[in-house]
């Protein structure tokens, strides 16, 4: 798991346009997510995270992420940048099943969310 450049492009936005100074260390994830309006397929206005995770772009493995009591989302090779809905600031557990087995919860109560600009 890794925090993606800046550049890189996540649904219409950038990194940078969805988070800064993210740091993940150990299981506490800190930094500050922009509120955003105008972005696609994803759920809606608000703050995002965006996390890489290398281990979905190999088929032998399975990457289930999911929020403490939220509904699961499985990713495809395709989608191994994860976005994160910040609604609550509630665990984000990652666990990979197949050639690679691990979990991870996240702490994400340590990221700030910027309001949205005008509100």
């Amino acid at each position: 798991m890794a925090v993606p450049s800046d550049e890189t492009a996540v649904n219409n936005k950038t990194a940078k346009d969805i988070q800064t100074d993210i740091k993940i260390s150990g299981d506490k994830v800190t930094g500050t997510s922009n509120y955003l309006k105008d972005i696609e397929n994803a759920g809606g206005e608000g703050n995002y995270l965006v996390l890489e995770l290398p281990q979905a772009k190999n088929a032998k493995n399975t990457v289930v992420c999911s929020y403490e009591g939220g509904s699961p989302t499985t990713l495809s090779t395709k989608d191994y940048q994860y976005l994160i809905k910040l609604k609550e600031k509630k665990p984000v557990t990652i666990t990979i099943t197949g050639e690679v087995e691990a979990t991870r919860t996240l702490d994400i109560s340590g990221i700030e969310l910027n309001p949205e600009l005008g509100a």
